[in-house]
């Protein structure tokens, strides 16, 4: 096998590992989504076990947070909702470079 290729997926799992225990979870695109949101609006993220909001704002509101590496504009596939108690659903959406394509509450 190629040793670029080798040492490209070296620093590829290098940089997953430590973004992963960083920030803590196991979805990179799903956490660091919920990251930018808490900055955004100014809240506190809930714990994995929350029931089905992953922010509370300082005014009380659930926010719920899906978002996704857009690879085709044609389909856009976000997780289920499994419960609908949360006030805001906020969508990001990244380019594979892993800027803001688009947020959508």
């Amino acid at each position: 096998m190629e040793s670029t290729i080798i040492s490209l997926w070296i620093d590829y799992l290098r940089a997953s590992s430590l973004l992963i225990k960083t920030i803590g979870g196991t979805n990179i695109v799903g956490e660091m989504a919920e990251r930018i949101v808490v900055d955004y609006y100014k809240g506190e993220q809930l714990t994995v076990s929350s029931k089905s909001a992953d922010i509370k704002c300082q005014n009380g509101k659930l926010i719920q947070v899906k978002s996704r590496i857009l690879k085709s504009i044609k389909s856009t596939p976000l997780g289920v909702i499994r419960s609908w108690d949360f006030d805001l659903l906020v969508v990001v959406l990244f380019a594979p470079d892993g800027h803001i394509l688009k947020a959508i509450e």
